[in-house]
């Protein structure tokens, strides 16, 4: 009887010990499944925020991720090598993205710019065991610098002097005046071509002289560098005006700011987009911004190095108060020294308390032997606010010069109406001097020295200019 009591307690035990070890399993996979799933958001969102660095470092992400006729998208995009997939049309079904390993574990990325240009919508996949979990979320660019990469002013602009124009257009939106002994040579324009797409596939500009903008959809009769104002061009001698090279009011096609949304033979836009004066303003703030980061970057540096944003105390990166007026146009402050690094995204940014016509600053270090030297140039942009720019004759510079003067309210002045007149945010190029790159001014202009493309790139197109990743929506994916 004790042995048959034995047995039957041992089989109760065991059959009940299986029940219980049935619930602990069960409890236990529900448990490992929980935590596989919430891991595999985790990677999913790590995956996400992957893309956004990969948009944020992207040279031109406005081509890499909209799919559309050129193959230029990468592997990271939704429309990668799927037939009549784009940004305005997605397939149902786009590429498999890339896949990146996090921490042993996998998350599927695809990255698809919306049909604002600026915003990228980013879905992501992680995969932890058997657990998936999905992420869906749209950036928009913010703070991207978009100066247009042209010698271009608000105002009157004035070619002269013995220099020449090495396939680099001008653009102005009141009178331009050339003459005197500057020349262009039969170059293309190395930014924009015909202006306007005209046939052929990439890279751009091609064999004709082809470079889409969406901005402008009359080409012009010729890829040669050329003129074009919104309101008249005065050539003392032969320009192309009308003929392929020059365009003003008075020629057919006639200049125009903002090209029509339907096709009009009859006008021809400028091949890029002038900002408005708010965004202007933003793109001027976004380059002062970076000047400040450098000088904080450099902290420890000699004052010489670290000097990027040059204001009240400069050196310091500090946003201060701005320099104090200067006395007098005809002692100018001169930039008589570069940085012994430099590239295309360094920034030196001159900032003065108020617009005075005293404010006037120069640029003229580093002379060179010659513009054709292969010596490498100092690189990068200037920029001067509240102030008027020269860039001094038998000196070299490779890239941008913006020149800004603003009232007390903050509004951009006028250019002067004389277009002798160089004040209000003016840009000269004086002499021998040599930049390659452009020039922007809000006020006039006056080009009498040698230019060039030296091979710039757009400032738009720089990881450090494309400024911060804005997350307007982030959210799970269920089906």
């Amino acid at each position: 009887m004790t042995m048959a009591l034995v047995v039957i307690t041992i089989v109760l035990i065991g059959v009940m010990g299986a029940g219980l070890l049935v619930f602990v399993r069960t409890d236990l996979d529900a448990v490992v499944e929980v935590n596989q799933g919430q891991k595999a958001l985790g990677v999913a969102d790590a995956g996400v925020r992957a893309a956004q660095r990969q948009i944020l470092t992207d040279s031109d992400p406005s081509e890499h991720y909209d799919g559309g006729l050129l193959a230029d998208d990468l592997p990271w995009s939704y429309c990668y090598q799927q037939t009549g997939c784009t940004n305005i049309a997605p397939t149902p079904t786009g590429s498999p993205g890339m896949t990146l390993d996090i921490d042993s574990n996998v998350a599927k990325v695809t990255i698809l710019e919306t049909a604002d240009s600026s915003a990228y919508k980013v879905v992501s996949e992680g995969t932890v065991g058997a657990a998936k979990r999905k992420v869906e979320a749209v950036f928009k660019s913010a703070g991207a610098v978009s100066t247009p990469r042209a010698f271009f002013t608000n105002g009157k602009l004035n070619l002269t002097g013995s220099a020449n124009a090495d396939g680099v257009s001008f653009f102005a939106e009141s009178d331009v005046s050339f003459g005197g002994n500057f020349t262009f040579t039969n170059a293309s324009d190395a930014y924009f071509g015909r202006w306007a797409e005209t046939s052929g596939s990439g890279p751009y500009p091609n064999s004709v002289g082809s470079f889409p903008n969406p901005y402008n959809e009359t080409p012009r009769g010729s890829a040669v560098a050329g003129i074009a104002s919104l309101t008249t061009v005065t050539c003392q001698k032969d320009c192309g005006k009308g003929t392929g090279r020059t365009y003003d009011s008075t020629t057919t096609p006639s200049t125009v700011r903002t090209y029509p949304a339907t096709t009009d033979s009859s006008k021809i836009a400028f091949p890029f987009h002038v900002p408005t004066a708010a965004e202007d303003k933003a793109n001027i703030e976004s380059l002062r911004q970076r000047a400040l980061q450098l000088e904080r970057d450099k902290q420890g540096q000699s004052l010489a190095e670290r000097s990027h944003y040059i204001d009240s105390n400069p050196g310091n990166g500090v946003d201060d108060a701005g320099m104090p007026n200067r006395a007098s146009r005809t002692t100018p402050l001169i930039i008589n020294s570069w940085y012994s690094s430099s590239d295309f995204a360094t920034v030196r940014f001159y900032e003065y308390e108020t617009y005075n016509s005293n404010n006037y600053v120069q640029y003229g270090a580093s002379p060179l032997p010659s513009c054709g030297s292969t010596a490498v140039p100092p690189r990068g942009v200037i920029v001067l606010q509240n102030g008027d720019l020269e860039q001094a004759g038998n000196v070299i510079f490779a890239g941008g010069m913006l020149v800004r003067a603003y009232d007390s309210a903050g509004n951009r002045l006028p250019p002067p109406s004389d277009i002798n007149t160089y004040t209000n945010g003016s840009y000269v190029a004086a002499g021998s001097g040599c930049i390659k790159g452009y020039a922007n001014s809000s006020g006039n202009m006056k080009v009498t020295g040698n230019v060039s493309p030296g091979g710039l790139p757009d400032l738009g197109g720089l990881s450090d200019f494309q400024g911060s990743m804005q997350t307007l929506s982030w959210r799970e994916l269920y089906q």
